[in-house]
């Protein structure tokens, strides 16, 4: 914890000052996430500023609809970083101690995040992306060309029924859009999405009761990114197949099962980081160069 860090004071100190007393302590060693304890009731995280934004302006909203997460104290920039202080959650996330909880227990999770998805799904978006900055901010969406600022519906199924579908072209042959979708990629709008619900980011406390944190990539998203992203983790070698099987279970209660799409869009993106220009004929006007990124040479609406 940080030495000379009174939290009591913390509405006290100025920017440079609170920076200075975070880095002065080396103890301050970054652990998972990059969160750092600086009090007992007290944690910090810093990060890229707009993903920051986007995390706070997301929990805020969480926090008005009733989800538990932590509260932010404060936020202020030092150097290139956002810093956010927040309170700690008094409790282990589920992916150190899942092999440990029983069958009632998950059971009683799983109806506690199926309510606050439900409640999450209740709050849409003609446009996709992060609720400050409007970033399709996805592990997922890695091309070159990836999606524009408050992508709208067309931009965003069609980036996932090219990938999704993506066959490997012969060699030295363009790649190009799929003739038939063996998955279908639709949406009317999106939803209020965490996005990265893996049990490194669920904790329950001492009282059973469990917490949703770490909402830097949440936002506007289709409904079913939110299984994809719950799927996303290196399952321990402390669980066994009957743990696997209690997540399978925990995340079909809680968020619904969508296996096809998962399947499609984990293929899609490899295939993404590997022809990268695949798509370049669809997103970029006649003419452009390839490698062009610049919005204008976009065609509109993609």
């Amino acid at each position: 914890m940080a030495s000379g860090f009174d939290e009591t004071l913390l509405h006290e100190y100025d920017d440079s000052t609170l920076a200075q007393l975070l880095k002065r302590d080396s103890r301050l060693i970054a652990m998972r996430g990059g969160v750092n304890y600086i009090s007992p009731n007290l944690i910090t995280k810093a990060a890229n500023p707009n993903l920051q934004r986007d995390a706070i302006k997301s929990t805020n909203l969480a926090l008005q609809l009733g989800i538990r997460v932590p509260v932010i104290k404060r936020s202020f920039q030092a150097g290139h970083s956002l810093y956010t202080v927040m309170e700690r959650v008094d409790g282990m996330n589920l992916l150190d101690c899942w092999h440990q909880l029983g069958w009632l227990t998950t059971f009683k999770l799983a109806f506690q995040l199926r309510g606050f998805v439900r409640k999450m799904r209740t709050q849409t978006s003609p446009t996709a992306g992060g609720l400050h900055t409007g970033d399709f901010n996805s592990i997922w969406v890695e091309d070159l060309y990836g999606l524009p600022k408050h992508a709208g519906t067309r931009a965003v199924v069609e980036y996932f029924n090219f990938w999704g579908n993506f066959i490997c072209p012969p060699l030295h042959e363009r790649p190009k859009r799929p003739e038939k979708l063996k998955v279908q990629f639709s949406t009317a709008h999106f939803v209020f999405t965490h996005q990265d619900l893996a049990p490194r980011n669920l904790m329950i406390d001492k009282h059973d009761k469990l917490w949703l944190i770490d909402w830097n990539l949440s936002g506007w998203f289709p409904i079913y990114m939110e299984y994809v992203g719950m799927q996303n983790f290196v399952i321990p070698s402390t669980w066994k197949w009957l743990d696997r099987l209690r997540w399978t279970i925990f995340s079909w209660i809680s968020v619904g099962r969508d296996e096809a799409r998962r399947k499609a869009i984990k293929s899609g993106h490899y295939w993404s980081l590997h022809s990268r220009l695949g798509r370049y004929e669809e997103v970029l006007v006649e003419g452009a160069d390839p490698w062009d990124t610049n919005p204008n040479s976009r065609k509109p609406g993609l």
